[in-house]
This record gives C-alpha cells, sequence and structure tokens, in this order.
C-alpha cells in the first residue's frame, strides 16, 4: 500500500487483516492517551485494511520539534525509569513520529515491536561496565579468553546469557572489566 503523499509520510502502518484489529489499534492509542495527538488514515485492498497512524503536527512540534526527541519524556512528563506504560508511551509516541515510515504486518506485531524496545530499554538500565585500561575479565562459568580472539562464550552457554551475566551486575554478582583500548597511532 502507498503512503507516499507528503501529507502521509512516516509513522506506521499496521495490516489490518481482522476485522477487529483495527479497533485493538485505536484502542492502544486510547490507552496510551494519544487519540487527539494523532492523524489516522485508512486505505483497504483485497487482503487488508491499511491503517496508516502519524502524530498530529501540533503534537509532533509540540513534544520534538525537528524530530528532536531528546526533552520527549520532559515534555510529555513521563516516568519511564519507574513507570512501563510511560515507557511504552515514549517508545508508542516515537514510532508514531518516525520520519520514515514503518511498516508492520498486524496489530500483534505493532504490540512486539514495543515491548522489544521496552525489554532493550529496561536491559539498558540494568548495564553497568568497568572500564580499566589494563584488565578485562568475564564470568568464567560463560567465558574463556583466547589469545587470538579475546574472550568467547563457552560451548553450551546461550550468547544472551552470557552477556547479561558479563553486564549486568544483579544477574552476574560483580562488575566486570571492558578495557579501553586506545586507537592506534598514526
Amino acid at each position: 500500500m502507498n503512503f507516499s503523499n507528503a501529507t502521509e509520510s512516516g509513522g506506521i502502518v499496521v495490516q489490518c487483516r481482522r476485522p477487529d484489529e483495527a479497533s485493538a489499534v485505536e484502542a492502544l492509542l486510547a490507552t496510551h492517551g494519544l487519540t487527539g495527538r494523532t492523524v489516522s488514515t485508512r486505505k483497504a485492498d483485497t487482503a487488508a485494511t491499511h491503517l496508516h497512524l502519524r502524530l498530529t503536527e501540533a503534537a509532533l512540534q509540540e513534544w520534538m520539534p525537528n524530530y528532536d526527541t531528546t526533552r520527549l519524556r520532559e515534555l510529555m512528563g513521563l516516568d519511564v525509569c519507574h513507570d512501563i506504560a510511560h515507557l511504552e508511551r515514549e517508545i508508542l509516541v516515537a514510532l508514531l513520529a518516525n520520519p520514515v515510515l514503518l511498516d508492520v504486518p498486524s496489530c500483534d506485531e505493532l504490540l512486539a515491536t514495543i515491548h522489544i524496545r521496552r525489554n532493550i530499554v529496561q536491559a539498558g538500565y540494568r548495564t553497568t561496565l568497568d572500564f580499566y585500561t589494563s584488565k578485562a575479565d568475564r564470568p568464567r562459568d560463560c567465558w574463556r579468553l583466547d589469545e587470538e580472539r579475546g574472550f568467547v562464550v563457552l560451548p553450551g552457554i546461550a550468547l544472551i546469557d552470557a552477556l547479561v551475566k558479563a553486564t549486568q551486575p544483579a544477574c552476574g554478582g560483580k562488575l566486570y572489566a571492558f578495557p579501553v583500548i586506545a586507537p592506534p597511532s598514526m
């Protein structure tokens, strides 16, 4: 579905293949208090109703003039560190303001897109790295040091589990050191 008209650029297009999907997307917007802050356009073909959503120009200029999201939390009064709903609202608003159109195949995929981003942010909050110039270490039950390749995950250990343990002290029980490597001199 082509949404190339300049007045309809950016934002999100949700392909609604079930009759209830457009209503579910609209309910998501209402849950996050964005009903009056979005523009919604529907186009249908034989396979689906394509629901194009984007922030209104007024909301875009109020919350992120020139697509600058650095003050979004402050301008929206969001406490994303302590309230998951606020974090999900921030993510949804950023997606609605996206200058490049994001095409998602369903309402479920839109929710998954928001949840993946939420999980990445929450993992980032838990991540702490200790930078040293002369030493490096990792959890020995997950990693081994190979002199040619550096740290290598041990056989049978999931990469995600090894990374979480090495970067999130609450999970690994220790703050691990990551060396700062100076670039080669020219």
